[in-house]
């Protein structure tokens, strides 16, 4: 990161900026808005943040900054961000929803609403369609002292949003309208917007909230089980070392999340120092003390080592590096280093199940289901094995000896591997 500026994530508040505005920029409006325009009206950015919860309901934080503001601000007054979203494939058409903090008396309502198109028939979220339902945002939403930023938190279902969903372009803006009872049905005029051409910008795809739950520091190979979400193998950086045994894909794909105890502004570099791979450009994330490492191009049946070196803490000291050791053996579901009988009796006796903590390593297609695809994957590498493991996977401490690995003999866990 250059001059200070520290990174940004949807995982922590407030979140990833998807919208600016200039500064001074609001607009009279005779006979609903005057000049000079209320405080708080002046729009200055737009943030979105999906952070972990521990009930696993995915929830969405809009944050839209302003001026310092008041409270109370005037009867029929809104502040909302709209949401242009993709219909469902093939079609090529979107749909709209939305979220405001409107004013009707003393206090703010947070809520989530269809809006409706104004009068050249174009959708930018400052009408609310009074036929669909409008739904109350969570508790936690907020406008607090010195009033400069409105936190509205909705569930991602009140939205129609599931994790996969991508938000095709946002616009957000302060309207007054003539009818305080009916905030955003009557005459509405707009204080400020952005962006200022009211186009709608930027886009947001919906995670599964474990992707943002925290984890003790660390390194984990991570696949996402389509609608079964993220589950992550350890991959521990002494004695025997993880095995990934779930495909990789057309281009043979896996990705590495290290854990760091503080955290960063810099993600370092990455480097394959044992085995077959390419290591990617190492980014930021999801989590501010994390590193994510995409590989490709890796090969079955081997033990790989990538080292992440590099990475800067926000003060801008350089940590210790990480050294992921990944023993990839394709439908090695017993964790053993073998493929044999006892990976497909135990891949058949999951198929159907759901697709949990303690069976994801069965889904070895990693697709969310556990069916006929896995066991015929696990049929298919059958006999194959692990090649014996080098004297030493990870460097040694300055003036330590090298170990000698002990021979793996791990046995099937439930739970994370």
């Amino acid at each position: 990161m250059v001059g200070g500026t520290l990174p940004e994530s949807a995982c922590a508040l407030p979140g990833l900026t998807r919208l600016t505005d200039a500064a001074g920029d609001t607009s009279e409006a005779l006979g609903l808005v005057g000049t000079p325009a209320t405080p708080g009206t002046d729009l200055l950015s737009f943030q979105l943040a999906q952070p972990y919860v521990a009930d696993g309901i995915t929830k969405l934080v809009f944050a839209i900054n302003t001026d310092a503001g008041q409270s109370p601000q005037p009867p029929g007054s809104a502040w909302y961000v709209a949401l242009k979203i993709p219909d469902p494939p093939p079609a090529t058409t979107f749909h709209y929803r939305a979220v405001h903090m409107a004013w009707n008396g003393a206090s703010p309502v947070f809520e989530s609403y269809t809006p409706s198109p104004n009068n050249s028939g174009g959708v930018d979220g400052r009408f609310v369609d009074t036929a669909q339902p409008i739904i109350p945002a969570d508790a936690s939403s907020s406008y607090a002292p010195p009033y400069n930023k409105v936190l509205i938190v909705v569930k991602a279902s009140d939205l129609g949003l599931n994790p996969g969903d991508t938000i095709a372009g946002f616009v957000s803006g302060v309207s007054q309208t003539t009818d305080p009872a009916g905030v955003g049905v009557a005459a509405t005029t707009l204080i400020d917007q952005m962006p200022n051409t009211l186009a709608f910008a930027s886009s947001y795809t919906v995670t599964h909230n474990n992707i943002c739950a925290p984890l003790p520091a660390g390194i984990v190979s991570r696949k996402v089980h389509g609608a079964a979400g993220p589950f992550d193998i350890n991959l521990p950086t002494s004695g025997n070392a993880g095995i990934e045994c779930r495909t990789g894909g057309a281009n043979n794909a896996y990705t590495l999340i290290y854990t760091f105890g503080t955290n960063l502004k810099f993600a370092g570099t990455a480097a394959v120092t044992g085995g077959n791979a390419t290591a990617g450009l190492p980014a930021l994330g999801p989590n501010l003390n994390q590193v994510t490492v995409n590989l490709t191009n890796v090969t079955n049946a081997q033990h790989l080592v990538v080292n992440l070196t590099g990475a800067q803490d926000n003060a801008g000291a350089t940590l210790s590096s990480m050294s992921a050791r990944l023993d990839v053996l394709l439908s090695d579901t017993t964790n053993n280093g073998a493929v044999n009988s006892s990976d497909i009796s135990q891949t058949q006796a999951e198929s159907g199940h759901e697709v949990t903590a303690a069976n994801f390593r069965e889904d070895v297609t990693a697709n969310g289901a556990i069916n006929s695809s896995d066991i015929s994957a696990v049929q298919a590498q059958s006999g194959t094995a692990l090649p014996p493991a080098p004297a030493q996977t990870t460097a040694p401490a300055s003036g330590a000896p090298a170990k000698k690995q002990p021979k793996r003999t791990r046995p099937r866990a439930g739970g994370s591997f």
